[in-house]
């Protein structure tokens, strides 16, 4: 209540974004006073409501698999070789890249179509990386390929808060934003285990898994 102009502006703007015209003079608000949210009446629309349980499962699954792979990256810098340190000051370094990256894609390619090009270039570069190839110095194929894979699966991630926040109904946005971000939590205690794998499999093997987890949250 008391922001109805800032309302029926949002939803001209939807209209212009997929080509209609909306006439704000029009847009008539209704707003239900009788509403009492409540944690319970809020796990039964799930129930209710088939489609907004299943968009909710999958950002789940997506934010587990995004929180698990930033944290088993994060793990793995001491297995490809090279100072330890300059690993991890390059890879901080070029993460900041990501926010622009993020910024760029978003406005270009809208929400959607970043998030599914950063995964897909996630998955590429932890393929890419599997190359047994020396580029320069200490710096192999698959530490840049890894250090790129983390940059754009750190985009992925914060595009994914977006989303997340735009699929939620309002009544419902808190809870669903603590279902995922607790998924995550759980996804970033189990990443160090996954980094753990280098020390039993091939290294190419546990590439293939850090590629099948990005295009799984695809």
């Amino acid at each position: 209540m008391g922001k109805e102009d800032e309302a029926k502006k949002t939803l001209t703007r939807f209209a212009k974004i997929f080509g209609k015209y909306l006439s704000f003079d029009i847009i008539n608000l209704s707003f239900d006073n009788n509403y009492t949210p409540s944690y319970i009446k809020q796990l039964k629309d799930f129930w209710h409501y088939k489609r907004m349980l299943k968009e909710t499962l999958l950002l789940m699954v997506c934010w587990f698999n995004l929180g698990a792979l930033l944290y088993a990256i994060g793990f793995s810098w001491d297995k490809l070789g090279g100072s330890l340190y300059v690993t991890v000051l390059v890879s901080q370094v070029a993460s900041l890249s990501g926010s622009v990256i993020l910024f760029v894609g978003v406005a270009t390619l809208g929400r959607k179509r970043n998030e599914l090009l950063m995964l897909a270039l996630a998955g590429a570069c932890f393929l890419l990386g599997m190359l047994d190839v020396k580029v320069f110095g200490d710096w192999t194929a698959s530490r840049i390929a890894c250090v790129a894979g983390s940059v754009f699966v750190a985009s992925a991630f914060a595009c994914t808060y977006l989303i997340t926040a735009e699929l939620a109904p309002t009544s419902h946005r808190g809870m669903i934003l603590s279902a995922c971000s607790g998924s995550a939590r759980i996804g970033s205690f189990v990443g160090p285990f996954i980094a753990l794998l280098y020390n039993v499999l091939d290294r190419r093997i546990v590439l293939a898994i850090f590629a099948g987890m990005a295009v799984l949250c695809g």
